[in-house]
């Protein structure tokens, strides 16, 4: 194993401590920012440093991070890269407020169209949930 490996997997284990995977963060190594910007035990500090990363594939993973807040996705709602902002309209987790913002304004149509796409599935979604008497779990996108 090479260190760049023993790195990468660090980077991504969750058993890693926040304050090692805040000094993973600043590596030089593109693949090991991208691990630790994935990493769920990452904390809020360094995924919102992340989420100003030079690398847009970085900045996509905190986008998908589940311990991202919203204020990191306001921010990458709003990056130059238009696959950060694709993989935010892509995702189920991401508030139906940004979602809404991203298919009325965003530039990219590509990107417009899929928040779109999400917000239909998560409307579904939800009308099968209510029916089934499930609503209570799905707070967020219920506006509970």
């Amino acid at each position: 194993m090479t260190i760049k490996s023993g790195t990468q997997l660090k980077a991504g284990s969750l058993n890693t401590a926040p304050r090692e995977l805040e000094w993973l963060a600043k590596s030089e190594h593109e693949e090991v920012r991208k691990r630790v910007a994935s990493n769920e035990a990452c904390n809020i500090d360094t995924l919102m440093m992340l989420a100003a990363d030079a690398s847009k594939e970085v900045r996509r993973a905190v986008a998908l991070n589940p311990s991202v807040n919203c204020t990191a996705l306001v921010k990458l709602s709003f990056d130059r890269s238009p696959d950060v902002r694709y993989a935010l309209a892509e995702s189920a987790r991401t508030p139906i407020a940004i979602l809404r913002r991203l298919k009325a304004e965003d530039p990219n149509p590509y990107v417009r169209q899929r928040a779109v796409q999400t917000i239909q599935g998560i409307e579904d979604f939800l009308m099968e949930a209510r029916e089934s008497h499930h609503a209570l779990c799905f707070q967020d996108h219920l506006g509970i």
